[in-house]
């Protein structure tokens, strides 16, 4: 079982190593300066029944360290904060009543020697839309300062909880001994490879493809942002426990990293510095990291609004562009989250791009981003006016990418329409002319 003593020992080294040895990790954790305006406080033993009440940010006076939730909601959720239990969950909240994912989660911060997590439905009040969209705003914040992002990876919804019980044997490598030199093909990309006789450890090169990228989890809308933006996030599986931070990726068969050629999505890459003033052993470290994860080549001019070829694009482009393919493949239960659930993520890159946001494009280099088209088509929500205009990506339902070929046009004038005050919120329409 992921819940056994040694599951949990291999999780609690990779927390402390991060929080103790990785410098990229340290340096990429904010400072203890963000308070959520609601925490759910934490006492008494993990292995026994906890104690636990929801504390306002007034009561906490200076910040302190938290873990966060990630999960699917579902359509099961047993308790959830209201107007009319709000006074009583300052009280106490009744644990027995809580979602077994939420049990399980409430458990592994304690474990954690952690006071204090944030569940969203338990520190936003669920029948107030002002809670909602003054809360909604700020989750990107959120799960940035959280010390750990804990995600219900493997499962769709609450009433499985954390753990999963497995056969261990049936995750390790296989042993195989070649007795003289092949040729195999490759039955996908049908390409021929040499192998030459010897032993040899049979891997799974999609154990995180499969067990996180593609899990329940991975695919929900909300998730993309709380998993890129937290600087350390524990995947809990269908099988194992899976570690994600700035520095390593691994999982229990693999502790100490992945074998070269495994298949995985790097949401984190848009923790890094976006700036070229790294220079000397740092920088061409730094560089390097980014080049592997994809994400290399800066402009030369990043102040002009036109159009940049696609190999000059800044980091901060490129990183929005990997970010709303890996968004797109992802569901929403309500169509009005389509823009908030990206906005923490794109108030993070606002600095570096220094230009106008338009309903989840940017004003420099629009030309380019303009060249969207959906390859693969998701079933369509019911629109309600939040998701900005048709020129935009947000407007429809599937995975879209963007096409580098050249762009014939050139943007004139653009405006958007916003529903609130926040500029990376919801949008209920725009305007786009083009000339060429």
């Amino acid at each position: 079982s992921t819940q056994s003593p040694e599951s949990w020992e291999q999780a609690n080294h990779w927390l402390k190593r991060c929080m103790q040895d990785h410098v990229y990790c340290k340096l990429y954790s904010p400072k203890l300066a963000f308070l959520p305006t609601r925490l759910i406080e934490i006492w008494g033993y993990y292995d026994d029944e906890p104690q636990i009440r929801l504390r306002n940010a007034d009561m906490l006076g200076s910040p302190v360290p938290y873990a966060t939730l990630s999960h699917c909601w579902g359509s099961w959720m047993p308790f959830k904060l209201t107007r009319s239990n709000l006074m009583s969950c300052m009280e106490s909240i009744p644990l027995k009543e809580l979602s077994k994912v939420f049990q399980d989660a409430i458990s592994v911060t304690l474990r954690a020697e952690i006071r204090y997590i944030w569940i969203d439905s338990l520190c936003i009040i669920q029948d107030s839309i002002k809670d909602w969209r003054a809360e909604s705003t700020v989750m990107g914040l959120i799960y940035h300062y959280s010390i750990l992002n804990i995600a219900a990876t493997g499962f769709p919804d609450g009433s499985k909880g954390l753990f999963a019980q497995r056969d261990a044997k049936a995750l390790m490598p296989i042993a195989i001994v070649i007795k003289e030199d092949k040729v195999v093909t490759d039955t996908i990309g049908k390409r021929e490879t040499e192998v030459s006789q010897g032993n040899y450890m049979l891997l799974d090169a999609q154990t995180w493809k499969d067990s996180v990228d593609d899990a329940p989890l991975g695919k929900r809308g909300w998730a993309v942002q709380e998993r890129s933006l937290s600087v350390r996030t524990l995947h809990f599986s269908a099988k194992q426990l899976y570690w994600e931070c700035v520095s390593l990726k691994a999982c229990e068969i693999f502790p100490k990293g992945f074998a070269k050629g495994t298949l995985q999505h790097f949401p984190k890459f848009l923790l890094y510095p976006r700036t070229r003033e790294y220079t000397g052993a740092r920088g061409k470290l730094l560089r390097k990291e980014m080049e592997e994860f994809g994400i290399g080549g800066l402009a030369n001019d990043e102040a002009h609004l036109g159009p940049h070829p696609v190999m000059g694009m800044t980091t901060a482009q490129q990183q929005w562009s990997t970010i709303v393919e890996i968004y797109s493949r992802c569901a929403l239960s309500f169509s009005k989250d389509k823009l908030v659930a990206i906005c923490g993520m794109a108030k993070l890159l606002s600095k570096d791009m220094d230009c106008k946001y338009l309903a989840g494009m940017w004003r420099k280099d629009l030309e380019h981003q303009l060249l969207w088209r959906v390859v693969q088509p998701m079933p369509a929500v019911k629109k309600d006016g939040t998701r900005g205009p048709s020129w935009s990506w947000t407007s429809v339902d599937g995975q879209v990418e963007t096409s580098h070929i050249k762009w014939l046009a050139r943007v004139a004038e653009v405006k958007t329409n916003l529903v609130g005050d926040d500029e990376f919120g919801q949008v209920s329409s725009g305007t786009l002319t083009l000339t060429g």
